[in-house]
């Protein structure tokens, strides 16, 4: 039997980003979303900032086995970060990564879910150049 095993990861961009995308909101709500969901919840990861030091470190662990699924807020903060969104879609393709979740989606049961996971991953991508383009003008 090859069950579901989670990790959640959360990202807040900037130290003093608004409540809701704080990784503390995050964690707490993800939390109480895996214990209402019964998941087999086997480890916490987050960044702060720029850097994807907890993301790669969650990575690895994934591909040693510790866990085979990722639990998010949104797609937003898993990354924005086109190789390692690259490198996510390439574990679900595997079957490295059995599924990644969000509250109303499941990203990785099916081909039409690792579709749009990719799709939804672009436009991430595109709105992480819009957001570094408006803040040039300021």
């Amino acid at each position: 039997m090859n069950t579901k095993k989670y990790f959640i990861y959360c990202r807040q961009t900037t130290i003093c980003q608004d409540n809701i995308r704080s990784v503390k909101y995050q964690e707490d709500t993800l939390k109480r979303y895996s214990y209402n969901n019964n998941l087999n919840l086997v480890g916490i990861f987050s960044d702060i900032g720029g850097g994807f030091i907890q993301f790669e470190e969650m990575l690895d662990a994934i591909h040693e086995g510790q866990a085979n699924c990722i639990l998010v807020t949104d797609l937003s903060r898993l990354t924005r970060n086109s190789s390692c969104l690259t490198k996510l879609a390439d574990y679900l393709n595997h079957g490295i990564i059995r599924a990644i979740d969000t509250w109303p989606a499941t990203y990785g049961d099916n081909l039409c879910k690792k579709l749009y996971f990719t799709i939804m991953s672009g436009v991430n991508e595109f709105e992480k150049g819009l957001l570094a383009k408006e803040l040039k003008k300021v």
